[in-house]
């Protein structure tokens, strides 16, 4: 339920509604990140990405290394569609896969809201795992070994005491409240 009432007051401020900023929230970042990347738009194969929140019952989270940024900086397992999907799920299924390794039937993944950037629509996703059984320690983009992988604890992430890319920590305290 967070990540909907999330996605209401972020589509204001991204789509440019009347609504005036709220200065230090979330929709001021998620606007910071939407315009760092306007630059990126024809890269974008479709009009939707997948983020994939993947923790298991001890509290723990797996993250991949952005090295995209100046100051690398850990995130949520995200990825843009690809032609041949049809589906939101099915990129989440593929993009959880080729970052982490991970193989997971789609029965596991859960819809738990939906943000509206500047030029596509991002499905956020919950994967509950038992374990993390088969997760790589790198993984791939463009069939290329290019991302580390690792597994933090929620409390870690939360509280700060571990860097990560703030629009996905603000989404991850909403999905934990």
């Amino acid at each position: 339920m967070a990540a909907i009432l999330l996605t209401k007051t972020l589509c204001c401020e991204i789509v440019g509604a009347d609504t005036p900023p709220r200065m230090g929230g979330p929709e001021t970042l998620f606007q910071e990140v939407a315009m760092r990347h306007k630059h990126r738009k024809d890269e974008y194969q479709g009009d939707w990405a997948a983020l994939i929140y993947a923790h298991d019952r001890r509290g723990q989270v797996v993250l991949i290394l952005d090295t995209s940024h100046p100051q690398p900086e850990w995130k949520l397992i995200a990825g843009t569609k690809e032609l041949y999907e049809t589906k939101p799920k099915q990129t989440a299924i593929r993009e959880l896969r080729e970052e982490t390794g991970l193989t997971v039937p789609k029965k596991y993944f859960k819809l738990r809201g939906v943000l509206e950037r500047l030029d596509h629509r991002v499905y956020l996703f919950e994967v509950a795992l038992d374990s993390f059984k088969g997760l790589a320690k790198r993984g791939y983009e463009d069939g290329e070994p290019v991302l580390e992988v690792k597994v933090f604890r929620e409390s870690d992430l939360l509280n700060g005491k571990q860097s990560m890319l703030a629009v996905h920590r603000s989404i991850l305290r909403d999905l934990m409240c």
